[in-house]
């Protein structure tokens, strides 16, 4: 048995499909041209350095321009070690992106853990990227970031960090005690 409604229910599948195939299309087309929007930093690299023994951050200033008006626009940071630094961006958003340049200072930061155990010195790298007008399109052309720590903090005179960097350089200690309360250490 056939049915009168084939043919019509047939063109009218037909026509929904294509005219999903023609918006998925469209919507590729649009994605595609704003992924060629370009982002242009002032400074890229930027570089920050500081060093872990009288800070626990350092930051750099830097600009940007949007090669076509993109509105709004994030900034997203991150770093190559995470668990020991991490990288912000401030302000870290704009209500448009275009050809006058937009200031930004980044900032790198020892993570407390990293701080705490001394781990921190290093050279990392690390990325800020410009997203807009969804926080899921980003823009080409990420500012690169690199990161060096300097130094490191010693946990204390007599801390169990101090007594080994002494022993790597082969210096000798010797506590004399004076009385009951002080100590007098002599290094040769």
């Amino acid at each position: 048995m056939t049915s009168s409604h084939g043919p019509r229910t047939s063109l009218v599948a037909i026509a929904l499909v294509a005219s999903v195939a023609v918006g998925l299309g469209a919507s590729y087309y649009f994605a595609s041209a704003e992924n060629s929007f370009v982002v242009t930093w002032s400074q890229n690299p930027l570089m920050i350095k500081f060093s872990a023994r009288s800070s626990t951050s350092g930051s750099a200033s830097d600009s940007f321009t949007c090669s076509h008006a993109t509105a709004p626009v994030n900034l997203n940071a991150q770093t190559s070690a995470p668990d020991t630094i991490t990288l912000s961006v401030s302000p870290s958003a704009f209500p448009a992106c275009n050809s006058t340049p937009d200031n930004v200072v980044v900032t790198a930061s020892c993570t407390a853990s990293a701080t705490a155990s001394g781990t921190c010195p290093g050279e990392y790298t690390g990325t800020v990227i410009v997203c807009g007008p969804t926080s899921y399109t980003c823009l080409k052309k990420a500012l690169a970031v690199s990161i060096t720590v300097q130094g490191g903090r010693s946990p204390g005179a007599f801390g169990k960090s101090h007594v080994s960097r002494l022993g790597q350089a082969s210096c000798h200690a010797i506590a004399t005690a004076l009385d009951s309360r002080w100590f007098l250490i002599h290094l040769f």
